[in-house]
């Protein structure tokens, strides 16, 4: 802190965060503050007043300025007449009205102004743009009026300056509309709407810019059961409304890329798409990886025998549709060459490695690891059709089943596995267009005492990574920082948090218990499920922040019930959090993914409470694959596009691809 009137003393000991997040939060209020001051100049220059805490409101002018000078500026104002009236006789009503009113007065021609009769200036008033004003004799031209109120003649008019924005003035008690279609407004329509839409997404397109008053809104209502969706006059949709809503639209500047949509932050699907897998049950495992604004890529693993069992690999791109199901690209497959004779199932996780270029980690989950293999391969999408590269063994015995690939460059990744009990490994995979080559590995190491809940990692840098993992007998998260030079990679240092709940112990059934978003090279937000195998518990959002590749965790918040976790995304000061809850997925009950935000604190990013949920889609939905290491979850980069891919237990275990728009 620079400023002269204030210097932050007993700063809080780095590292006390969880303690002392409150302090600092008040400590960083305090310096916004003082910041809007003005610096004092040195000993004998610049203000000749002593500085009061009002000078922050001027805190943009030159500081030079004498203080003195500017109240004399401010009396001076005062002398500007801007007001006056008249007893020409006017009949209220629109067209133009000529009318005398005194002389000397500062009105220019272009002024918007209202004559308000002064015995109910109220009720009886009109307004418009001056087209004349003769100072000299006081007559003056009112041209385009119009009615603001009232009706009659009156010569007895109150003159005062106004604005364009004159007729909001008058209370809009609102109109209803009921859309049966997709509808385009004029600028002269209502500003205010209470909208009834007939079915879903239907849209409303803004009026042309050049008729709208800035800063004067549109206020839309939803009376209906439907959302619509809103557009700017070019037709790309910038809102929506959802059924109990209510939404304004302003316009900030000339163009159609100038309107505001301000509303309650909802996901709305658009569109769904079902794949029937060839053997029918929850065990299908997958991901999905954003590709580019409008498409993004799935990939999962079926069973198409069951003994021997063996595993395909399948891949397919999703186009995006702004209103509808996203459009399937070619399906390509390739066998994953698992020979099994038990009941095992496939895991898998994928990265974008280059443009059109995925690179695909899968392995066989299970408890007992003997000759479980992991193995990695390019799937190629330049010519539109997913290809295939040859599959390579990154490990070919002792894998349990979670896994996951992160990208540190285009030439470069990151894989890290479990090898049973004994610990986890990690290892770099060198790729050379479609060939990818396995380099060596750290030796195994133990977090905690058991594990088996699923690993995440995620990449800070070009020469570091973070990794989470559990350990599934004790209340214990692990944060771990990686650091890669060259192909090397090095388990570099760990930090173990525990949370408080009841029911985290996992001893039977690895599930996804964590999901990841890097804020930047030192913040990450983890979303944490510490559950058992058989119910829902209460799902964590942290915040872990790294200092010199240390990890250490700043603060943490509950989310709210969560079976598994899904996906975490970022809006404006909110984290959003991917949850599934309803029952067992595996018994009857069906589960619903819920959309949870977490709101997130100024200056320190620290989570806060959950602010609302909302669930989504409309059909039950559970997690992709019953050892799924999957993201869920995925936002279209730089848009308000997000694409969700799922198992519908409800739909004869159908997985789903869903469209959302997210505002």
């Amino acid at each position: 802190m620079t400023n002269s009137y204030y210097n932050e003393t007993n700063t809080p000991a780095t590292r006390s965060f969880g303690r002392s997040a409150p302090i600092r939060n008040e400590y960083a209020l305090i310096q916004a503050g003082f910041e809007k001051l003005p610096i004092p100049a040195a000993i004998g220059k610049g203000f000749g007043e002593k500085i009061k805490v009002a000078d922050a409101l001027i805190s943009d002018l030159d500081y030079s300025v004498n203080v003195r000078s500017l109240l004399a500026l401010s009396s001076g104002l005062s002398t500007i007449n801007l007001s006056g009236t008249s007893s020409t006789s006017l009949l209220i009503g629109t067209g133009t009205k000529n009318f005398v009113t005194q002389t000397g007065k500062d009105f220019k021609p272009g002024n918007f102004v209202t004559l308000s009769d002064s015995a109910d200036p109220v009720n009886r008033y009109m307004f418009g743009r001056l087209s004349a004003y003769d100072s000299s004799t006081g007559a003056a031209v009112l041209a385009s009026s119009a009615v603001g109120s009232g009706t009659g003649t009156y010569s007895n008019w109150i003159l005062s300056l106004s604005g364009p924005g004159a007729a909001s003035l008058t209370l809009d008690s609102g109109s209803a509309l009921a859309l049966s279609g997709n509808t385009s407004l004029l600028s002269s329509d209502s500003r205010y709407l209470y909208v009834t839409p007939s079915a879903d997404l239907l849209s409303i397109t803004l009026p042309v810019e050049s008729g709208v008053t800035r800063g004067n809104p549109f206020k839309f209502t939803n009376a209906g059961i439907y959302s619509f969706m809103l557009k700017n006059s070019a037709g790309a949709i910038i809102g929506a409304v959802a059924p109990g809503d209510t939404t304004y639209a302003y316009l900030k500047g000339t163009a159609s890329s100038d309107w505001y949509i301000e509303q309650q932050t909802r996901a709305f699907q658009v569109g769904q798409t079902s794949i029937t897998p060839t053997y029918l049950d929850v065990n299908q495992a997958g991901a999905i990886v954003a590709n580019d604004a409008t498409s993004a890529m799935v990939f999962y693993a079926d069973r198409n025998a069951l003994s021997p069992f063996s595993h395909t690999l399948y891949a397919q791109k999703y186009t995006f549709a702004d209103v509808g199901a996203p459009s399937a690209g070619v399906l390509s497959s390739n066998a994953i060459a698992f020979t099994l004779t038990t009941d095992l199932r496939t895991v898998l996780s994928a990265t974008k490695i280059d443009t059109n270029k995925f690179l695909v980690v899968v392995t066989q989950g299970t408890e007992t690891p003997t000759n479980n293999k992991v193995r990695a391969v390019i799937v190629d999408i330049s010519s539109g059709t997913p290809v295939f590269g040859s599959f390579v063994d990154i490990e070919t015995t002792g894998s349990t089943g979670t896994l996951d690939v992160c990208t540190i460059n285009t030439s470069l990744a990151l894989v890290v596995y479990e090898i049973g009990s004994s610990g986890i490994r990690a290892r770099t995979l060198s790729i050379s267009g479609n060939v990818i080559t396995v380099n060596s590995a750290t030796t195994t190491t133990t977090f905690g005492s058991f594990h088996g809940v699923g690993v995440r990692c995620a990449t800070l840098n070009s020469s570091s990574a973070i990794m989470m993992t559990r350990d599934r007998v004790a209340d214990i998260s692990y944060a771990v920082v990686l650091t890669i030079s060259g192909s090397a990679v090095t388990f570099f240092a760990s930090q173990a948090f525990a949370l408080t709940n009841p029911n985290i112990n996992c001893t039977t059934t690895p599930l996804q218990v964590f999901t990841l978003m890097v804020l930047s090279s030192t913040d990450v937000y983890v979303a944490i499920n510490p559950q058992s195998s058989v119910s829902e518990t209460n799902a964590y959002l942290a915040h872990i922040n790294i200092n010199s590749n240390v990890p250490f965790l700043r603060s943490i918040a509950k989310v709210g019930p969560s079976y598994s976790l899904g996906g975490v995304i970022r809006g404006d000061d909110l984290i959003y959090v991917a949850t599934t809850r309803e029952g067992e997925k595996f018994s009857t009950n069906l589960r619903t993914t819920y959309l949870q935000s977490i709101q997130i604190a100024p200056v320190y990013h620290e989570p806060l409470n959950a602010s609302y949920e909302q669930a989504f889609p409309a059909a039950s939905s559970g997690g992709v694959g019953r050892y799924g290491n999957s993201h869920l979850l995925v936002n279209l980069p730089n848009t308000n596009r997000f694409m969700c891919f799922h198992n519908d237990c409800s739909d004869g275990y159908k997985l789903k691809v869903t469209g959302l728009w997210f505002f």
